[in-house]
């Protein structure tokens, strides 16, 4: 005998029908679900699907209803045992099933695990509907995963990892997990105490630049490579640290030592004399005079007395101005057609240019700084080369006689080392160096021909 009620039978309706309408919403949701994900993939953009209540939904019982409002789906009758139960919350998806799902971990963006499962199909014996809602609610799940990671994407701050900053900010030793003064690798930025005192330090670089004085009669020639070498020779350690202190005493000493005090400096080579006067123009933008030049020529000259000859910055006015015999007496005692290589500096008042000559290829060149050539000055070099071939009784050098004009060499910059790059072209030449020099390296090419002359030889 029933014993349901009208009533009863009627409210029972009612919640089946409320069943069976959530069921087919929950159905269409995932049809149109899938669509929207075919098309997503697509156009590459995805819309997520939101469930419409229908009227019957306030006739869900009380459980039902707070299901719904935290944003719950209820389960498909007939497989709340072996089914799917999916909580969706802000940052984290958690799916319930079966206790033979492989799982695979994902971490978020802020540290929250996500998890994905994987149904095993030899496990789901509720036919091919239950299987295709299953792979439906997969794909809901994994979409709400990668909403959840953009969320987090955009809502996280991604700049606070030390090597996420611009690449012109450098990560504070804090953040990186280095001590402070510790580099990679454990070295430390901060230099280790000197055991040298400051008293100590002092004196010792007035005792060389004592000798540098005495031996170069100025501190011109003198560079910071110089000091630190000596420095670590002498103490075994490091000064780079101390170069403010090092500085310091140095301009110190140059202001209790003024220029009159070496006044009496003289460097002799040969029939050269050198003073102070004369060292003093290879300082600063000083113009080279005829003594500089004709010094360092000689010193070329010796380095490779079978090959070179370098004629004094006096030859070519006293060609031009007295011609072939104002000059004949110059090499009564060197046969130039023996020779390699003739170099002949070119002072035209302001500016020093130099000419050379291939003996062995009859080739006259013209080496210029400012890229000038003076073709006049090469017109009288070979006429000088043909009546002294004649005198010196070279009949094969009477004729084949070529002039060129030297292009691509370095240049200066300014409107005083015209002299300095004359001499540096004389020195590659005569030793078959390369013209590896600028105008940036004329400070120290300076230098160097102060210590050269000062030393009376040449340094390769």
């Amino acid at each position: 005998m029933n014993n349901n009620t009208p009533e009863s039978v009627a409210e029972e309706n009612e919640t089946h029908t409320s069943d069976i309408c959530l069921t087919q919403d929950a159905l269409q949701c995932d049809e149109l679900f899938s669509e929207e994900l075919a098309s997503g993939d697509q156009d590459g953009s995805v819309k997520i699907c939101q469930p419409e209540l229908h009227e019957a939904a306030p006739l869900v019982d009380t459980e039902t209803l707070q299901g719904v409002e935290s944003e719950e789906v209820p389960a498909v009758d007939g497989c709340h045992d072996d089914g799917f139960f999916i909580s969706v919350t802000e940052k984290e998806i958690a799916i319930s099933g079966q206790e033979d799902i492989d799982s695979d971990q994902i971490m978020g963006i802020d540290g929250t695990i996500l998890e994905s499962y994987k149904e095993d199909s030899s496990t789901n014996e509720n036919g091919p509907f239950f299987m295709e809602l299953a792979q439906n609610e997969d794909s809901c799940s994994q979409m709400e995963v990668e909403s959840s990671l953009n969320l987090d994407i955009f809502s996280s701050k991604l700049l606070d990892h030390p090597y996420c900053k611009s690449p012109l900010e450098e990560p504070l030793p804090e953040s990186t997990g280095l001590k402070s003064g510790t580099r990679k690798g454990g070295k430390r930025n901060s230099q280790k105490a000197s055991h040298v005192a400051d008293e100590q330090l002092a004196a010792w670089l007035c005792g060389f630049l004592d000798e540098v004085m005495k031996k170069y009669g100025s501190l011109v020639p003198l560079c910071e490579k110089d000091v630190m070498g000596k420095l670590k020779e002498a103490f075994n350690e490091d000064f780079s640290h101390r170069k403010p202190f090092i500085t310091k005493e140095i301009m110190n000493y140059r202001a209790k030592h003024p220029k009159s005090s070496t006044c009496n400096f003289r460097v002799f080579y040969n029939k050269h004399m050198l003073d102070m006067d004369d060292l003093a123009t290879l300082d600063g933008q000083n113009w080279l005079n005829d003594q500089i030049i004709n010094m360092y020529g000689e010193l070329i000259m010796d380095a490779v007395p079978d090959k070179v000859h370098f004629f004094n910055s006096f030859f070519h006015r006293q060609l031009v101005t007295k011609g072939y015999n104002g000059v004949k007496r110059w090499t009564k005692k060197v046969d130039l057609f023996k020779k390699t290589l003739l170099l002949i500096p070119i002072h035209l008042e302001v500016h020093w240019s130099l000419i050379t000559v291939n003996i062995p290829n009859r080739i006259i060149s013209f080496y210029d700084s400012q890229g000038i050539h003076f073709k006049f000055c090469v017109e009288n070099i070979r006429k000088y080369l043909l009546t002294e071939a004649k005198e010196k009784n070279h009949p094969e050098f009477l004729q084949g006689w070529q002039t060129a004009v030297t292009k691509c060499i370095p240049q200066q910059k300014n409107d005083s080392d015209c002299g300095v790059f004359v001499l540096q072209y004389c020195k590659c030449l005569a030793l078959d160096q390369p013209f590896q020099f600028s105008q940036e390296d004329m400070p120290r090419v300076r230098k160097r021909i102060y210590k050269e002359l000062c030393d009376r030889q040449l340094i390769e």
